[in-house]
């Protein structure tokens, strides 16, 4: 009796040894290996650090230095190999259905940054001045306190605090405003009307006055409100005989016209403190259109005396 039961024993030993090999051979038959090399399009020169990866199956390699790489698959995998390298393209290989090992290869394409030949030349103009064009976004975005600040947009431009204390001039070239060179001042044009009037040497204007010649300098401008003002053209140079005669250039100021809503404006500063507002509008098919804007502003020359205080208020 207990013979046989050896004899049993033996052969539940023999089955279960059988029935794991069987299952290893069978594992074994069920995986496929997917290997290839990656090369350049162009020169077919072999790719290293090329990143290989099977999203799905969480899987990926990197080539070595001759551009070989190996994957073990499931049989009948239908999936998708993508690789890609630093300055090429990313190349898809699809798979379909692997029933047995494969050997692939894979083309990268280099991406192509290069433009096309570009030719640049420079024709010499006819005009002995040059001209900018201050819109009015930069015109909002850079905060002006008057028209004077505007010139810190052009190329040389001296920066200044922004104030109403002191007579305001337009030096386009960053000169000071006392400067022989600059005698007949900057010609100022409004919608084509000249407010300059070539720096009269009659009478000089004092910190509170408006609109007055200054010697040898030019027109003040703390009236002429930046809110109201859509662009300004500044002509350096020589300006054409269309703005008058030799002044250190030309500054023609377009102001708002035509339809808006209303405009309101406040500026705060510890030393200048402005307001302004504005609207627009259209009074009938034929009648045209009406605009009016406002503005008044308050300057200290020192926070400790309010009394040496410059003020105006303009419509």
């Amino acid at each position: 009796m207990v013979f046989y039961r050896k004899r049993i024993h033996l052969v539940l030993f023999l089955f279960v040894l059988c029935v794991c090999q069987l299952a290893a051979q069978t594992s074994t038959s069920a995986m496929k290996e997917v290997e290839g090399i990656v090369f350049d399009a162009r020169t077919k020169q072999p790719l290293d650090n090329v990143i290989l990866q099977i999203p799905e199956l969480r899987m990926y390699q990197i080539t070595d230095t001759d551009g070989s790489f190996q994957f073990e698959l499931p049989a009948y995998t239908t999936t998708t190999i993508y690789a890609s390298l630093l300055g090429y393209q990313t190349r898809e290989v699809h798979l379909d259905s692997i029933r047995s090992n494969l050997s692939i290869g894979v083309s990268l394409s280099q991406l192509s940054l290069k433009l096309d030949e570009v030719t640049v030349t420079a024709s010499r103009g006819q005009d002995l001045s040059t001209s900018s064009l201050i819109n009015n976004e930069a015109i909002q975005y850079l905060q002006a306190t008057d028209l004077s600040d505007l010139m810190q947009l052009l190329p040389g431009a001296v920066t200044k605090n922004p104030s109403l204390n002191d007579v305001s001039l337009l030096n386009i070239r960053g000169t000071n405003k006392i400067d022989v060179t600059n005698a007949l001042g900057t010609a100022v044009y409004v919608d084509g009307m000249q407010l300059s009037n070539n720096a009269n040497m009659q009478r000089l204007s004092q910190q509170s006055g408006l609109y007055m010649g200054n010697a040898n300098s030019g027109l003040d401008v703390r009236s002429i409100s930046p809110e109201n003002i859509e662009s300004v053209e500044v002509i350096r140079g020589v300006p054409s005989v269309r703005y008058a005669n030799m002044t250190s250039g030309a500054v023609l100021v377009k102001t708002k016209a035509g339809q808006m809503p209303y405009l309101v404006n406040v500026k705060v500063t510890p030393n200048v403190k402005t307001i302004s507002a504005g609207k627009g509008w259209k009074l009938g098919s034929n009648a045209g259109y009406l605009n009016i804007s406002g503005d008044a502003g308050l300057s200290y020359m020192d926070m400790r005396t309010k009394d040496d205080a410059f003020k105006k208020l303009g419509l």
